[in-house]
């Protein structure tokens, strides 16, 4: 069989599970149409931080892993003049994070725009106090900037995390009391099985804020003759890559019938939303 038919039978095999799936039809709630139209470049404040910014941020750490990303890639150059791009646009909100290396791109662009207008976020992987004062300290350096909008601790996929980590966090807490950072935040990986309690508990339990637990608006997303109402409750996305280069699962459901197990496997365990994720390259 011919590489594209391939994939492209996998991609079939996985799509058709996943549609006959009850849970898709069955994951939707009735609510009224939005009542005004909603723009990337309004400002909004983030939840209880006083924050406010606009409403999208430009990211940087697509693939962002090891100091580098697709958009680090593009060099300093290139990523800086892709942020002011946004920032031309209305954007004023730059995420950054050390794994992904941009901390250097989103210094370009702030020596070309009115630093107190725009909102900078950055995530460090400290597990440790010593290692969360070094990574404040070294960002800060690395971005030019005497302070960091918000800082997140990253990818945090361990229940007890809010144990574990207390002296990350009170780092953290102390740097905001300091004014080192404006807000310092909790970045639950998206494979937390319970991410409303997690961050609920976090928020209860310790001084450091969350942007997360900001009051929820309602959308509809009309997807064919299926409807996704976000908003009432954290949906759950399930992955499945039918692709040999995906930096998490790459290469581990290439088969007809592996797809098929791993889509009902990810519909049994819960899934509000089921994504295939497929990349074709022909050489």
């Amino acid at each position: 069989m011919r590489r594209r038919e391939f994939l492209v039978r996998s991609a079939y095999a996985a799509g058709a599970a996943w549609l006959s799936s009850t849970r898709l039809h069955s994951a939707t709630w009735a609510m009224a149409p939005l009542g005004q139209k909603f723009t990337a470049s309004d400002t909004v404040t983030l939840g209880r931080t006083g924050i406010q910014t606009s409403r999208l941020a430009m990211g940087t750490g697509t693939v962002g892993s090891g100091h580098h990303s697709h958009q680090t890639a593009l060099g300093v150059k290139g990523l800086s003049e892709l942020l002011l791009n946004g920032h031309e646009h209305g954007l004023r909100f730059f995420d950054a994070a050390d794994s992904y290396g941009s901390h250097p791109h989103v210094a370009e662009a702030l020596k070309h725009v009115q630093r107190d207008k725009v909102t900078v976020l950055t995530k460090t992987w400290a597990r440790d106090p010593a290692t969360a004062r070094a990574d404040l300290d070294r960002f800060r350096k690395e971005l030019g900037t005497d302070y960091i909008d918000i800082c997140l601790m990253h990818c945090l996929t361990e229940g007890d995390w809010t144990e574990r980590y207390k002296g990350v966090m009170d780092v953290l807490s102390e740097a905001k009391q300091k004014g080192s950072t404006k807000r310092s935040c909790v970045n639950p990986d998206f494979w937390t099985p319970t991410p409303e309690f997690v961050i609920r508990e976090q928020d209860s339990r310790n001084p450091v804020h969350n942007i997360l637990m900001h009051p929820r608006r309602h959308f509809r997303i009309t997807l064919r003759e299926h409807s996704l109402d976000l908003g009432p409750k954290t949906l759950i996305m399930g992955v499945l890559n039918v692709t040999p280069d995906s930096f998490s699962d790459g290469g581990r459901f290439m088969s007809d019938s592996d797809a098929v197990t791993r889509a009902w496997k990810i519909a049994d365990e819960g899934a509000d939303v089921k994504r295939l994720q497929v990349h074709l390259h022909f050489s």
